[in-house]
Parts: structure tokens; sequence; C-alpha cells
């Protein structure tokens, strides 16, 4: 997943994105921007990253949100660089209830293709089960995206018939922070802590020599 202010800040970097990965979603940056990034703005982001999923603008109000995708939905292919992708609608709600009836107009919705869910909606169910449980609820209808990750509990809960993708740092804070030693082990190893840009190839190269100590972690217990 690529923020979309990131991608307009850094164009050089993310242009080399599509090199490397065949399934790229262009977040619109409301969490990060509090408020979401235009259409025209989420166009040239798309013009730079390519990507083949792209998250529609959204609110807080849930139902003034609902709105809020039905009129990106009718102006989108409008823009060159967001024709023909796959469209993401994220749901926002004060109550469980709430969610369950917007997930309910949006499944129904044919223009609408991904269902993303931010981290708040886990909270509308005790013991933070409120995405799992409505992504239970709805399962087979239509992929399920999590936008980041509450702890092992949701992802471990998660069937592969309800959910498709999640976004997350989890891992790789978890397995920093598995005990000092691990974590000493993961900084001088990686450098986790540096401040240099890396390049896209380096970057590549970091994550897969992490994601091989997470699973040898995993192994050995």
């Amino acid at each position: 997943m690529y923020l979309a202010h990131l991608v307009l800040k850094y164009p050089e970097i993310y242009s080399k994105v599509s090199e490397y990965y065949s399934y790229r979603i262009l977040d619109n940056s409301f969490n990060e921007l509090k408020g979401a990034m235009s259409l025209e703005e989420l166009d040239a982001a798309a013009k730079i990253v390519k990507p083949s999923e792209i998250v529609l603008p959204d609110c807080m109000d849930p139902y003034a949100n609902l709105k809020l995708i039905e009129q990106s939905l009718d102006s989108i292919e409008d823009f060159e660089h967001l024709r023909g992708l796959r469209k993401a609608a994220v749901v926002h709600a004060n109550s469980y209830n709430e969610a369950w009836d917007v997930l309910r107009r949006l499944v129904s919705n044919r223009r609408v293709d991904t269902i993303s869910m931010p981290r708040g909606i886990s909270d509308l169910a005790p013991f933070s089960k409120g995405r799992v449980l409505l992504a239970h609820d709805f399962r087979e209808t239509k992929p399920f995206h999590f936008l980041g990750s509450v702890g092992l509990h949701e992802i471990t809960g998660c069937s592969l018939k309800s959910v498709r993708s999640m976004d997350s740092g989890w891992f790789l804070n978890e397995a920093k922070n598995i005990t000092d030693n691990r974590a000493d082990y993961m900084e001088s190893k990686f450098n986790l802590e540096s401040s240099d840009v890396l390049s896209i190839k380096e970057a590549g190269e970091r994550i897969r020599q992490i994601n091989d100590f997470i699973e040898s972690w995993c192994i050995d217990g």
C-alpha cells in the first residue's frame, strides 16, 4: 500500500515500485492527513506509482461517507490514471450495527470492488474483534482489506475466505521487540534505526532479510 501524499512528495523513489511489486494499492492518506486527498491528487499519484487498486476518498461521518463514495465513483472515470482500477471503499461507523448497515450497502454496490476497514472498526465489538466479526458476516461477498492491525488475535482470527489482505507494521514491530537481545540484533543486523534513504532495491532486500528473520524466529519458537 502506498500513501498518495508520500508518492507526490517523493516521486523519484515511488516511480520505481512497479518494477518490484505486482499488486499495488494507492491509499488516499486520510488517516495521515486527517482528510482524504482529492481525485485530482490521487490521479497525479497514480500516474507515478501505477496502482492496481485505489482507496476512494472517505470522511468520518458514516452516511456522508457513502455519499462521497458515490460522488467519487460517478467521476473517477474522468481521470486518465484512475480509469479501470479496482475501487476500494472505506467503512466508517460509530457502532457495530451501524457498521453492519454501511457494509450491507457497500457490498451491494456493484461499482465497489473491495471493502477497506480501518482499525477503529475493531473497537466496535468486545475484545477488539469488530472487523473480524464483520468480515465473517460478509464473507465471500467482496474482498476485505484491513487498514492496519490491532494485534495478533486479529491476524490469527481472520479467515482467507473473508479477509484478502492487511497492511500493518505489526510484524516488524513485534520482531523488533521480542526481547531486548533480539531487538538489538535486529538493529545491528538490519540497521533499522538508520535515517538514510534507501533505494528501492536496498529496501526490498532489507524487507526480505527481515521476513527471513521473522520466519526463523517463528520456527524456532
